[in-house]
């Protein structure tokens, strides 16, 4: 792998926040432009810099969501979206379901491991595929 890219890799990782950078800047960071850096990323990590971001995204959502004091527009702002939709779009798209039926499956896989009988509301409960509980 590039050395480049590692560097660009590294960076994202330690900002894991909504201020990602963008391949305009990892391109100066790196004196090279952005389309050798767009180029340069997708050799080596074999998918989009956009679709990477993406996926750093979601996943710390993901994470933010098996918190249920936190509001899924609120872990959508954090994740740098202003629109919830979008959001929601981008988050199934990585995950395969949308961000309210992945936090009522961790609700019900901790209420399991503790033991514990959760009554959900039947809305939330068929919301989800049987097969991901």
């Amino acid at each position: 792998m590039d050395p480049r890219i590692r560097i660009i890799l590294r960076i994202i990782e330690e900002q894991k926040g909504p201020g990602q950078l963008a391949s305009i800047q990892a391109g100066g960071l790196l004196g090279v432009s952005e389309a050798h850096f767009l180029r340069l990323f997708h050799e080596d990590v074999k998918t989009t810099f956009r679709r990477y971001l993406r996926g750093i995204r979601m996943d710390r959502a993901a994470e933010l969501l098996k918190d249920p004091t936190l509001s899924i527009k609120g872990i959508a702002v954090d994740s740098g979206y202003n629109d919830v939709s979008n959001f929601y779009r981008d988050f199934k798209q990585v995950h395969g379901m949308n961000p309210r039926q992945l936090r009522v499956r961790e609700l019900i896989l901790q209420s399991q491991t503790l033991g514990v009988s959760v009554q959900l509301p039947v809305l939330l409960h068929e919301s989800i595929p049987r097969s991901t509980l």
